[in-house]
């Protein structure tokens, strides 16, 4: 008799949490398939990434409405499933809270200190990731470095047990002498910041940097004063940078403008880092999604 009920229990039980994992396992069904172009993710590494989408607002995006773009990107996201993502040109806090409102299972956070309709946010997945509300705040009030202020958080990644500051970026575009200078300024207030106020800490810095990262041999480099100090930062990106242009972030010109710049608390921590190509996938990306291609790199 005992034998039977621990039997029915047993099963009862077994039948329990395989309709569970069933749920858990269970795909959204993503308005479009966005799947044959994104990467394995994995609960036990760290994935970030940073994504500009293009002109975010309440606005025709050509010719595209957002009740287009909604779910256009939400499908991208959410079928990429890395775990925390830094957005760029993010028209407002109602829009990034519209995007999370599309993704099961993800918050948002948007920059205390918004830039119009060029503003940073940030998206994640909240069953990997936590964040630490204290250590949310936008940095470096100094609007001729950064037109729009670095927005800094603090997360903890479940699985690998990560904690790391990032410092969300979208930098002076364009070409010419006072808009590298401009960067320029900005990459040194960034290794200020960095060095005075998170030393020994993991840091990742990301975004839309608007400059070249390949010519690693030149002061020409606007990023210098990292590419130097090899053994305490790293472009995370850099074989991207040096590699095909196939793989740059910004195809329309191309070029590779989107980075990722670690400290050496995260050297050991790196496994890998790509460009997403989302127009393998779903043909009208550059035009319906955004000009820029997300990037990743993962943790271990």
């Amino acid at each position: 008799m005992k034998q039977q009920i621990y039997i029915s229990i047993f099963t009862a039980l077994c039948l329990i949490f395989t309709s569970c994992e069933k749920e858990d396992e269970q795909a959204v069904n993503w308005k479009y398939d966005f799947s044959g172009c994104v990467p394995a993710t994995s609960s036990s590494a760290l994935e970030v990434v940073t994504f500009n989408i293009e002109q975010f607002r309440n606005s025709n995006y050509h010719d595209y409405k957002m009740s287009e773009r909604l779910p256009y990107i939400a499908s991208l996201i959410g079928q990429l499933d890395a775990d925390v993502i830094a957005l760029q040109e993010m028209g407002s806090e109602y829009w990034v809270s519209r995007l999370a409102d599309e993704l099961p299972g993800w918050e948002s956070v948007f920059t205390p200190e918004s830039s119009g309709s060029l503003s940073l946010a940030y998206l994640y997945k909240t069953s990997e990731i936590e964040v630490v509300e204290e250590e949310t705040e936008a940095i470096l009030d100094d609007w001729y470095a950064f037109p729009r202020s670095p927005f800094k958080i603090k997360v903890k990644h479940h699985g690998s047990g990560l904690e790391v500051f990032l410092i969300n970026n979208h930098l002076k575009c364009c070409s010419g002498y006072e808009n590298e200078g401009r960067r320029r300024d900005a990459s040194e207030q960034l290794r200020d910041y960095i060095d005075t106020n998170l030393n020994d800490e993991r840091v990742i810095v990301l975004g839309d940097l608007n400059d070249d990262i390949s010519d690693v041999y030149s002061y020409d480099n606007v990023f210098w004063n990292f590419v130097e100090d090899a053994n305490n930062y790293r472009f995370a990106d850099i074989e991207i940078a040096l590699g095909s242009s196939a793989n740059f972030s910004y195809p329309g010109w191309p070029s590779h403008i989107d980075h990722i710049l670690i400290t050496n608390e995260l050297f050991d921590n790196h496994q890998s880092s790509t460009t997403i190509k989302p127009s393998a996938c779903q043909k009208d990306f550059l035009k319906k999604g955004s000009d820029h291609r997300p990037v990743m790199a993962v943790f271990k």
